[in-house]
Order: structure tokens, then sequence, then C-alpha cells
């Protein structure tokens, strides 16, 4: 078995925070971790290291003056183990609940409720509900992806570690997390699924996206659901390509893994990406703004600086992995304990001896320089103040 150890590096909060120094064994295949992928991103900072010169090695960035404008606002939970959130893949909303998948759960939690306050999933606190572990073991998925939220209907992507199954969109009531159906699809991975509500359109994608491998879109009959026919409920409609600002191709592509996506009230897309072994440069890791037209609007800095559009992660020997997005305005309606701004963003901190860490990510997404007016939580919502 391969082995790793972390050290002293600086975590996503800005702090420099001693790591364990005991070896760490290879994460399972489930969590898709690769030691060798760290030797050859190290390998590849020397090669460009030596083709470009001492100057650093940069993703070509969107203009700094684009609309909107998204600003990091800091991480509630903080760096916690929690119990409920080892192996965090995704999270989603209804008017009063917060939804999260972990590889092998689905929780739902009051929105009043503190996340920062540790439960055990098998036994939860009063007003949370919980299903797992392995809720889809029986129809052979053991892995949950980031979901998203529509008319009382949890979309899930669910994959089979072993690729012994295709890839699968999951169908769970968000009143009592009961599952409804499945339907199979036929794309290569199943990472995130996001709703476009102007379209009625559901979104997702395989584990790279790129001019030869663009997003998947499905058509979306709430009237078979009700009656639990997922299979013709949700139809598959056509690809859908993210370009670059300029309309070329995604140059480079959004590489491992594809992790979770978000639609704006305006009809913008949020993506996520990045993995736990390679550097964010090698994969142009983080966080990605398109807008409806599908040309890259803004994109994530790996820095920990608040008031600009910074995304922390440190993968390698720390193994902190992107997750699941969601937007969900809490400067207004119920309040969060602890947790402001629109747009959220998971971080897991993996851990092989000690228990996975929650880097919970807000911001602040400012529509001003286009003024609507609307709650921020749906089509026509200003997203901020």
């Amino acid at each position: 078995m391969g082995l790793r150890m972390k050290t002293m590096t600086q975590d996503p909060n800005g702090r420099h925070a001693n790591r364990s120094i005991a070896a760490r064994m290879r994460r399972p295949t489930a969590r898709r971790r690769r030691i060798g992928a760290l030797v050859v991103a190290l390998a590849a900072v020397a090669v460009l290291g030596a083709a470009l010169g001492s100057g650093p090695v940069e993703v070509a960035q969107a203009s700094t003056t684009a609309c909107p404008d998204t600003v990091y606002l800091g991480n509630y939970p903080s760096g916690s183990s929690l119990g409920w959130n080892g192996d965090s893949q995704g999270v989603a909303h209804d008017d009063g609940d917060w939804f999260f998948t972990t590889q092998d759960w689905l929780l739902k939690i009051p929105v009043q409720y503190n996340l920062a306050t540790p439960f055990n999933p098998a036994h939860p606190p009063a007003g949370v509900e919980t299903r797992g572990p392995n809720p889809l073991s029986s129809y052979g998925y053991d892995h949950l992806g980031d979901l998203d939220q529509v008319g009382g209907f949890l979309f899930v992507p669910v994959e089979n570690s072993s690729k012994k199954r295709p890839p699968a969109i999951a169908v769970f009531k968000a009143s009592d997390l009961s599952f409804v159906g499945l339907k199979v699809t036929a794309q290569a991975n199943a990472g995130w699924v996001a709703f476009n509500a102007r379209q009625d359109l559901l979104y997702s994608s395989d584990n790279d996206v790129s001019g030869t491998d663009p997003l998947y879109r499905y058509k979306v009959d709430f009237s078979k659901l009700a009656t639990g026919d997922v299979g013709d409920g949700i139809t598959y409609q056509d690809r859908f390509h993210l370009l670059e600002a300029n309309g070329t191709q995604l140059s480079p592509p959004l590489g491992n893994w594809m992790q979770g996506g978000v639609f704006t009230p305006r009809g913008d897309l949020y993506v996520v990406n990045g993995n736990g072994d390679d550097f964010s440069f090698a994969v142009r890791g983080g966080i990605h703004l398109f807008g409806t037209n599908g040309r890259l609007i803004a994109e994530s800095t790996n820095d920990s600086g608040k008031g600009a559009f910074d995304f922390a992660y440190s993968p390698g020997l720390d193994d902190q992995e992107p997750e699941g997005i969601d937007w969900w305005n809490r400067d207004v309606g119920p309040a969060s304990p602890g947790i402001t701004g629109q747009l959220h963003v998971m971080l897991n901190d993996n851990n092989t001896f000690t228990a996975d860490k929650l880097f919970f990510k807000h911001y602040e997404v400012n529509y001003s320089c286009e003024p609507i007016t609307g709650s921020g939580n749906g089509p026509g919502g200003t997203g901020a103040r």
C-alpha cells in the first residue's frame, strides 16, 4: 500500500496548521485517490517551470470586471469533523432545510440547525432526517454525488465505484427522503446535477468538460415523477458546450473531477472541479462561472483572502477536495447560524486515520450591475443586496 504524510501547510482559512506527521494509507478506490497523480503533477511543475522560467504558472482568467461579482466571505463550519460529513459530496436546499450528500448518506437538516454541531447520522437529533448508509446498495450504487432540489424532489447523481453499473440519476422525495426511482444514463460518470429553472432542464457532465465532452441536458416531467415514473420522467435532450470568454473551446479543459454545479436565478451556471491529488493548475480546479450562452464569465483563484473570488484548497499531501455547490440567499428568509451570502461550496479535507473535516465556504454574489427584484432564491431574484 502507498503511504502519504501530512505536513505543515496553509489551511483554507489562510492559517498555518500542523498536519498529522503519521503516514497516511492510500484512500479507498471509492474516493478515487491516486498517489501516482501527485508524482505526475510534481513532474509537470518541473517541466512547466523549465519551459516558462521562474515565473508563476497560471490558468488564464476571465475579466476581473465581470458581472456578477463573486466575493468570498469565509468558512462555516470551518475545518470541522462533524460526525456526518465523512466523504462529503453535495449540498442543496428547499425553503426550510439543507440537504447534504456524503458518499453513502443522504441528510436533511433544518435551516435553523447550527451546522457546526456534530451528530451521528445513524442516530440524528430531533428535526434532522437521514437515509443510509448506502441507500441504493440494493441497486448496485455506492456513491452519491452533488444533488439538486426542485419541486419537492431531490435529484441525486449516483455511481458504482467499480464501474459495474452505468451512472444514474436517483430521485427522492424532499419531504421524507423516500426513494422514488432511478434514471440510468449513458454518461461515463455522474458527479453532479443542476436544474436550470429558466429552461426546465437538468444538467450534468462526465468527469471532464471539454470541447469533445460537453455537458448533458435532460428534460424533466414532474407529473410523471409524481406517479413514480422516473424512467420516463427524465429524458435525455442534448449536449451543451461550455466555452472560454471569447467563444472558443475550453483550453485547458475542466479536469478531474467535475464535482458540483448550480444555476443562479439569472440562469448563469457555477461549476466546481478538482480532486485531492492533482494541483489546481493541472486540472484547472476551482469554481467557474459561465453565462447563459455557455461562455466563461469568471473563475476563482486558489487563494485564502476574503473580498475576492477565492477558493483555497490544498491537494496532494493535504488531500483537500472541492465538492458540491448550492445557491441559497442566506441574507433573507430564515436565518442560518453562522452563514450569510448566496453561494455555498463544500471543501472536504480527506483523512485516513482521523475524521474528515468540512470547510463550508460562502460567497456574496452581487448582481447590482444588472438590478432586478425578488428574493434571490429562484428565478427573478437579485442574489445580493
